[in-house]
């Protein structure tokens, strides 16, 4: 399945990756140990790493954890290769190398205690389906983590260096043409929380050179990329040389500063799924039929919508108490833009109805929604007959 990451598009030698991949782990595994641990991770545990490149993650935590099972999938024959290489070389018995794709694992459902992606779903092309994969295979009660970068949070220096900014958006270009998404850091509470997974957190783990040295954060980085850029036309020439230039003063300025951040964010697989959905509310509303709608009009289906509709209005405002009269506008309640955005949505997508916010938010009723939603109407919300110099400002 395509997408961004390839070690040869990445470098011309295989070996300079496996140390810069190597490097990526050691420049954040202090850090990553200690968020590991405050997520749960303990001896005894069964762990998978997918997307492991060569195990050095897997071998770090091994010393860390030796009475845990680690398992390292990896798609990429020359870095599995490598990771069997490392486990022979070490004779590491708790480690077990397996060598395929993040989308189908082979694993059996709820087999392991935490499952680990690091650097892996920004560059695929179906990261949702990557990380359903990865919550299968998630006990109950287990955790997935997933280590990503957003390239809008890449290296910064002092001085600042534009070029680099042109360079990672030539590289962005390039990552989202290959079918990767490099921006994904900030998205993945979205993806786990579709999956269902439960107390999500987000941690940064951060490296800096006045802490850890030039080197450390150097070596972790690759020029080749750059130049690659520019090869498939992503980036011009004098960019890249003005680039390195800047770089090189950059270097030799004595309050220099290079500053890089991972985002890592978890998940706890819920223990009983199906169980917390049907107890998380006795309101019969919930039990209403929301996308069959024919028919409507008698006394008793307006009463369902009605319930139906001020259930949700309530639910928006994060106000149970709050009494919703039927023919009062809802602007009357201090309505505002997220409440309105969040009702639209509702509407949306339960009876494929489309309202201006403009008009939620200044003209329109629970009756006023009952007989949109009976008529099937294009009602007022749906033309732009609002002018924008009627809201004052702060009102949206």
């Amino acid at each position: 399945m395509k997408g961004s990451y390839n070690i040869d598009s990445f470098t011309k030698n295989q070996k300079t990756e496996i140390t810069r991949l190597k490097s990526q782990v050691e420049l954040f595994y202090s850090q990553e140990l200690e968020i590991y641990k405050r997520l749960g991770m303990k001896n005894g545990m069964k762990v998978m790493d997918c997307g492991c490149g060569t195990g050095i993650l897997l071998f770090n935590l091994a010393e860390n954890f030796p009475q845990s099972t680690f398992t390292g999938l990896e798609i990429d024959s020359f870095l599995f290769d490598n990771f069997q290489n490392n486990i022979i070389q070490y004779n590491t018995l708790n480690i077990k190398a397996k060598q395929g794709s993040i989308y189908q694992t082979g694993e059996n459902d709820e087999f392991y205690d935490i499952v680990i992606s690091r650097l892996v779903i920004e560059h695929l092309e179906k990261p949702d389906r990557a990380l359903e994969e990865l919550y299968r295979i998630l006990k109950p009660g287990g955790k997935l983590i997933i280590v990503s970068n957003d390239f809008e949070y890449h290296v910064l220096t002092n001085p600042h260096i534009p070029e680099l900014d042109l360079m990672y958006q030539a590289y962005c270009k390039s990552r989202i043409n290959e079918g990767g998404n490099p921006y994904i850091g900030r998205e993945l509470p979205y993806y786990l929380q579709n999956l269902g997974a439960q107390h999500l957190q987000i941690n940064i783990a951060t490296a800096h050179n006045r802490i850890l040295g030039d080197k450390a954060l150097l070596k972790a980085e690759n020029i080749n990329i750059s130049r690659s850029l520019v090869k498939k036309g992503y980036l011009d020439q004098d960019t890249l040389d003005r680039l390195s230039n800047k770089w090189f003063e950059m270097l030799q300025d004595p309050k220099h500063v290079i500053y890089r951040q991972l985002f890592i964010v978890s998940g706890e697989k819920a223990i009983n799924k199906e169980l917390i959905n049907e107890n998380s509310s006795n309101d019969e509303t919930d039990k209403l039929p929301t996308n069959q709608l024919d028919g409507l009009g008698d006394k008793n289906n307006k009463d369902e919508l009605r319930l139906m509709i001020t259930k949700k209005i309530m639910e928006s405002f994060d106000d149970n108490s709050l009494k919703i009269e039927p023919s009062v506008k809802l602007n009357e309640y201090d309505i505002d833009s997220l409440t309105a955005t969040d009702i639209a949505s509702f509407l949306k997508d339960k009876f494929k109805i489309n309202v201006k916010l403009t008009y939620i938010l200044k003209e329109c009723s629970v009756n006023d929604l009952i007989r949109m939603i009976i008529e099937n109407d294009s009602f007022p919300g749906n033309q732009d007959n609002i002018e924008q110099s009627e809201w004052s400002e702060g009102e949206l």
